[in-house]
């Protein structure tokens, strides 16, 4: 959860209706640019992440012989950035440029191309939105993904990568603070290096375990259980101290899912590397992970040998209204 407010709002009970009281935080502060005063940008249980700096937040522009004076850009922003001005056009509060997020969603939402931030300039072109697919055929689309875990040999072209890539770095993240950096392993002997290397790390941390030696035998029998014959594998791996790494993981590697889908890639979830990957420091040494960082995520995936034709049984969802 995110608060904007003013030092003291807590001490005064001031805190919005339903906010977690019993849970353990640290108040993050961001200084403003235009007055000495600080503001509570976020409460996060750890420190200050390093990417969250004043002066990386952009100032909010807009176009006045486009907007229409809706207020549309105010009312969506996320952290009450922005207000109207007596002229009712659209501008930053005294701490809307310390607040601002980058998320873009003035833009978004703006049905007439009036606003932007400044120094971010729009490098995608808006796809046409109104034709999106009817929901029986985008539901069944959904509907057919699979974990995937035979494969083609041959590896997935590198610009079907990068244009799977290219709709992976519009995932939400915490804040939108788009912490992730990627690693690819590109090829069946690193691949095979990696899977050394989390054998290893399972006699290394858990050597107890029964199901975990079960894999290093299945492994080293010349069973690939940890990646399944995969030519590829892309890594997630997000600062050691921001809170939220693996929830971000997990939404851009499920993007990462999705859009591998509408290329014809299948992909699986490597949960054995990125549980060993997290933990042993020479496998983070092989993938190039470093020091202030931490896998958070990764899939293993090629271009698949089967494709399914039916939906297999689920439990009914458990959903408790109140």
């Amino acid at each position: 959860m995110f608060y904007i407010g003013q030092q003291g709002d807590m001490e005064r009970g001031l805190l919005p209706l339903g906010f977690p009281h019993a849970y353990i935080f640290r108040p993050l502060i961001i200084s403003s640019m235009t007055e000495k005063t600080c503001r509570i940008f976020c409460i996060t249980p750890i420190k200050t992440p390093h990417y969250l700096k004043e002066n990386d937040m952009p100032a909010f522009l807009v176009d006045t012989n486009r907007c229409k004076k809706d207020g549309i850009c105010a009312s969506v922003c996320p952290v009450a950035a922005l207000c109207l001005n007596d002229d009712k056009f659209p501008k930053n509060t005294p701490e809307g440029a310390a607040r601002c997020i980058s998320c873009g969603q003035c833009i978004a939402f703006c049905p007439h191309g009036a606003c932007s931030l400044e120094g971010i300039a729009a490098d995608t072109p808006t796809p046409d939105f109104s034709k999106k697919p009817p929901e029986e055929q985008l539901t069944a689309f959904l509907l057919s993904r699979r974990s995937i875990r035979q494969y083609r040999k041959e590896p997935v072209p590198q610009s079907t990568v990068d244009a799977i890539m290219e709709g992976v770095r519009y995932a939400p993240s915490a804040a939108n603070t788009q912490p992730l950096r990627w690693i690819l392993i590109n090829s069946r002997e690193h691949l095979k290096k990696a899977g050394d290397l989390v054998a290893q790390g399972m006699e290394a941390l858990a050597p107890d375990d029964v199901h975990l030696r079960s894999t290093v035998a299945a492994w080293r029998s010349g069973t690939d259980v940890y990646f399944r014959n995969a030519p590829q594998l892309m890594i997630a791996v997000a600062p050691k101290d921001w809170p939220w790494g693996r929830e971000d993981g997990a939404v851009a590697l499920t993007h990462f899912e999705m859009h591998a889908l509408t290329h014809g890639v299948g992909c699986c979830w490597a949960g054995y590397l990125t549980f060993i990957g997290a933990r042993y420091a020479p496998l983070e040494k092989f993938l190039g992970v470093e020091g202030h960082e931490v896998i958070v995520g990764a899939q293993f995936f090629g271009i698949p040998k089967l494709l399914p034709h039916a939906l297999p049984p689920r439990k009914k969802i458990n959903l408790t209204i109140r």
